[in-house]
């Protein structure tokens, strides 16, 4: 399992639907190697509150509350505003709400009473998801620049930064490696030691003896050995599937 679990937050004012909704995640994941964990909340407010300092991939999102100032609808206009990159799912049973849904760019929209294989499609829509973010942007001499993720080598831990690395060119970014790990979650990255994190499509070799990936031209990596079977997994996964 990887240590950057996939963040799915529950939030719904009826506890049945919270406790349906967990168990039909836990059966989703059943057969899987994703590592996740849910967080439940009760109102949306809650929810604006605890992903200030964490990141949530994955949010269901009720519409009805019972204070007009919990409006399902109004609160995922303010998620969206300040954390495009969450993936928000409309529950309700009232369907003549899913207009204001589209308006403020819900990613999936899931019916009340629960029903089972939607929710397996629309996670299935989540992962893939997740995985498909084509570029990050950082900030380089008060420039934003945008970095296609298929020309990024690897990532390397700096001071509590982070540099990245592409063929031609070295960049370094503000932001520490955990927070890359967390943004680039399910795609073709992986981390395999504390101080580097690949992206699984460039490794042109793997040194089973040394512990070591081949990045690139040549570039020899470490993977530590508590990393080493989760990392052959997830690369025999990643290979197949090019």
């Amino acid at each position: 399992m990887s240590d950057v679990a996939l963040n799915i937050v529950l939030c719904d004012d009826q506890p049945q639907t919270i406790m349906e909704l967990e168990k039909a995640l836990e059966d989703f994941f059943a057969k899987s190697e994703y590592a996740y964990r849910i967080t439940k909340f009760g109102t949306p407010s809650e929810v604006y509150d605890y992903m200030k300092s964490d990141t949530v991939h994955i949010l269901f999102m009720d519409l009805e509350f019972g204070e007009q100032e919990e409006d399902g609808i109004l609160w995922t206009e303010k998620i969206h505003e300040a954390y495009p990159e969450t993936l928000v799912l409309i529950v309700t049973a009232y369907e003549k709400r899913y207009k204001e849904g589209y308006r403020v760019r819900a990613f999936r929209f899931m019916t009340k009473p629960l029903i089972r294989q939607e929710l397996i499609e629309n996670m299935e829509d989540c992962l893939r998801e997740l995985g498909g973010i084509h570029a990050v942007q950082i900030k380089q001499k008060s420039r934003l620049l945008s970095i296609p993720t298929k020309e990024i080598l690897y990532m390397e831990a700096y001071l509590g930064e982070s540099k990245i690395y592409t063929e031609e060119e070295t960049y370094f970014s503000e932001e520490s490696l955990l927070w890359w790990e967390k943004k680039l979650f399910g795609g073709s990255f992986f981390r395999i030691h504390k101080s580097y994190l690949v992206n699984l499509s460039h490794v042109s070799e793997i040194l089973a003896g040394r512990h070591q990936v081949v990045i690139g031209g040549g570039r020899k990596l470490p993977v530590a050995r508590r990393k080493w079977t989760e990392f052959q997994k997830r690369f025999m996964r990643f290979d197949v599937s090019k």
